[in-house]
């Protein structure tokens, strides 16, 4: 009887979300900084994301407004998250792309590492020129 309502519950609640997982996070960054500072407020505004992020949103039966706000957070840290996204692609093809800009419309492209001397067309705006690769 109690497993029965206790399941029927949990299949209400929303759960964890990509905003609920970051700011979990960042609450244990947070108590990780403050156990060498030892201040009050890190502990008190800790205690809170945690009890806001780790309990309540995860268990809160209204998941339209969740959803909202787990929506804003993303659209907020996007162009964060697209920054480092874009680095670790950079990173990964770094042994075999160069990373050039044209040096007309200013957009990114790569070319191949190693080939001496090349012409590159630039796919934006049709500029040719010669890059050393």
């Amino acid at each position: 009887m109690m497993k029965d309502k206790i399941k029927n519950y949990l299949q209400k609640v929303y759960g964890v979300d990509f905003f609920s997982k970051t700011m979990i996070v960042f609450a244990l960054i947070l108590s990780f900084i403050n156990l060498k500072f030892k201040n009050r407020v890190i502990e008190i505004i800790t205690m809170i994301l945690i009890v806001y992020f780790g309990i309540f949103r995860v268990f809160s039966v209204n998941k339209y407004q969740r959803m909202i706000e787990n929506q804003k957070f993303a659209k907020a840290v996007k162009p964060m998250t697209d920054f480092f996204e874009k680095y670790k692609i950079r990173a990964a093809n770094s042994k075999d792309k160069k990373y050039i800009k044209c040096p007309n419309c200013k957009k990114e492209m790569k070319i191949p590492r190693n080939k001496g001397k090349i012409k590159v067309t630039c796919p934006h705006c049709g500029h040719k020129f010669v890059k050393k690769s």
